[in-house]
């Protein structure tokens, strides 16, 4: 039996990774083969506890990304039949992993404009599928080779994706480690919808076992409460000549280093220009008068909160419903007549978005907008029901009881009866008309009990974290506390963890 196991190599786990490692090694004799872009991309094991020798082989693929050249339009079938066979062989879309990219992949995102890239813009359309094809390759050796037990990787960006797609085609379990939406706690994921392991069976026993009346209250989830409580402060004048400087610093190393035009760089002057575009939007936003205490009380609406882009919430999770002014265009439309939508913008917001998608907005005359900086409880509760594609704000409503549309099959909050799946706009309609004859105390009864019974089945489906960096996603350089590793090596290990798991959607 094979005793290795694939890591693919963030720096947000820097922290993590040598004990992590470690005990995998002398508790359960697994061999870590670790990936990585660059070996410069470590840590250096001279001023950190980032031990090379703790893996069995460290491997970068830096040179399958660093293509040169670009491909001809003339090499377009010859792209799409490797393309194909891909696609057989692993079930994946060699234009899915790309789409899952910032740098290439990055034209497919429709409600922001991004930093141009200085990598992105040396590889077209074709170079790009190409790159991907290699990847896979280089992956599917690797895996055929040391056939791991398991490989941790993420669904982004182009290397891990291309790892992710390799190892499920190939029917290895492929996991990675997220923030769970309750407290601080963490589970392993086990495919690219970002669910905890058997959370529906878990929901279903509990949904019999408890009764009660009283909603909870989820909250923000741990890390984006940390990261909405700074943006207020990043609005200074310090805060912006520090952003410049460390931009220009970095591009200065960079340059130096002869790895300016390296994957993952951007240019200096796109990025000069988007932290200060940033800076002026949130100096904007703070100012502006809120909406929510000058809505009526009898006002009916559904609460529709912009998620960020380009984000992995939209670009990897949900690849099949990413274009937010199609679900917005769906709502409008098909909400019962006198009711309205309410749109806020994310507080977290990091690219502008086309003054064409708010001129869409806008144009609707059933559309409202609230401002960046209110808080989503203010209008949860006032709302007649919360629509979201992938976004937490719907996790939180539905635990509290309010109805939630979703846009995503695989949403975690489908399991939950009063969050309805909608796949199209009739579907839309539907849910909406349900929804709105769904109104009385029993109902709200029921979403209430369904909510405490989906907080209980987060809860029991997750593990606690103390370590501030796991929680947030950086690495703070920071020992990580041996409860910590248990927990995830535990759970890792976990028969129930690896085998069996049923899909969310219902």
């Amino acid at each position: 039996m094979s005793k290795n196991c694939i890591i693919y190599f963030a720096s947000q786990h820097a922290d993590l990774l040598p004990p992590l490692v470690r005990r995998l090694k002398t508790s359960h004799g697994l061999d870590t083969i670790l990936v990585c872009r660059d070996m410069r991309e470590l840590p250096a094991n001279d001023t950190s506890k980032f031990d090379y020798g703790l893996f069995k082989q460290i491997l970068c693929y830096d040179s399958i990304l660093e293509a040169t050249h670009v491909i001809d339009s003339n090499e377009s079938l010859k792209i799409a039949d490797r393309c194909a066979r891909i696609e057989e062989s692993l079930g994946a879309s060699p234009l899915d992993i790309m789409r899952t990219d910032r740098h290439v992949g990055i034209g497919f995102v429709s409600g922001a404009r991004f930093l141009r890239s200085s990598y992105g813009g040396r590889v077209n359309y074709l170079g790009s599928l190409d790159i991907v094809i290699r990847l896979c390759e280089f992956f599917g050796n690797l895996i055929d080779e040391a056939r791991p037990v398991f490989v941790i990787t993420t669904y982004s960006p182009l290397a891990g994706a291309s790892l992710f797609a390799v190892a499920e085609g190939k029917g290895v379990p492929a996991r990675w480690p997220i923030t769970a939406k309750v407290g601080k706690k963490m589970f392993w994921t086990y495919d690219r919808s970002l669910v905890p392991p058997q959370i529906c069976k878990t929901f279903r026993r509990l949904t019999s076992e408890l009764n009660t009346k009283a909603p909870v209250q989820l909250g923000t989830p741990y890390g984006a409460a940390q990261v909405n409580s700074a943006i207020p402060t990043q609005t200074s004048y310090a805060s912006l000549a520090q952003a410049l400087v460390r931009v220009l610093r970095r591009g200065v190393i960079l340059k130096l280093q002869g790895r300016y035009q390296s994957y993952g760089n951007y240019y200096v002057g796109a990025q000069v220009r988007h932290i200060i575009s940033k800076w002026l939007w949130r100096r904007r936003a703070v100012s502006l008068a809120p909406v929510a205490p000058n809505l009526p009380d009898s006002l009916p609406f559904v609460f529709y909160p912009l998620m960020i882009e380009p984000e992995s919430s939209l670009m990897c999770e949900v690849q099949e419903a990413d274009n937010q002014l199609t679900v917005i265009d769906w709502l409008c439309k098909a909400v019962p007549a006198g009711w309205y939508v309410l749109i806020k913008e994310h507080p977290g917001r990091t690219s502008a978005r086309p003054a064409s998608f708010w001129e869409r907005i806008r144009s609707y005359p059933n559309a409202l907008v609230a401002t960046p900086f209110e808080t989503a409880e203010a209008f949860i509760n006032r709302s007649r029901a919360v629509a979201t594609i992938n976004g937490s704000i719907g996790i939180q409503a539905a635990v509290g009881g309010t109805p939630v549309i979703a846009f995503h099959r695989n949403y975690l909050g489908n399991v939950m009866d009063h969050v309805v799946f909608a796949g199209n706009y009739e579907e839309t309609r539907q849910a909406l008309r349900t929804i709105a004859k769904e109104d009385g105390a029993e109902a709200k009864e029921r979403r209430i009990r369904n909510g405490a019974a989906f907080h209980a089945a987060l809860e029991e489906c997750s593990f606690s974290i103390e370590h501030e960096g796991l929680l947030l996603g950086i690495a703070t350089g920071t020992p990580v506390p041996q409860s910590d590793i248990d927990a995830l090596v535990e759970s890792l290990l976990d028969e129930t963890s690896v085998e069996g798991m049923a899909q969310v959607s219902r």
